[in-house]
């Protein structure tokens, strides 16, 4: 099983309750606010995306990697480079956008392996 330590963004304690299935959610809730938290979640799959860096994410990079299709890795608010409205690119395609020498984010390994 695949641990994953999640940084959830700031939300209603309803909206916390809600995100786990609770039923039982009082009127105040809906109003009282909970500053962003960290928590580990264990799992094959999360119910919400996370960015590499752990954060849970609310973007995708749309830089395009051919056929109509875009990168669609998944970025947090502070991993995220914007490049226009609703436009958002990876650390790696950003630099690649930006003019830079190709990234590899993954070097081939000494040894010729």
């Amino acid at each position: 099983m695949t641990c994953h330590r999640v940084r959830v963004p700031p939300m209603t304690v309803a909206d916390a309750l809600r995100a786990y299935g609770s039923s039982s959610i009082k009127p105040e809730a809906e109003t009282e606010m909970m500053d962003g938290f960290e928590m580990i979640v264990c799992g094959d799959e999360l119910e919400w995306p996370v960015c590499a860096c752990g954060i849970t994410a609310e973007y995708l990079c749309d830089y395009p990697i051919g056929k109509g299709k875009t990168c669609d890795l998944n970025l947090c608010d502070r991993c995220k480079r914007s490049i226009g409205e609703d436009r958002d690119l990876c650390l790696v395609h950003h630099a690649q956008f930006m003019g830079s020498p190709r990234v590899n984010q993954w070097p081939p390994k000494r040894g010729g392996k």
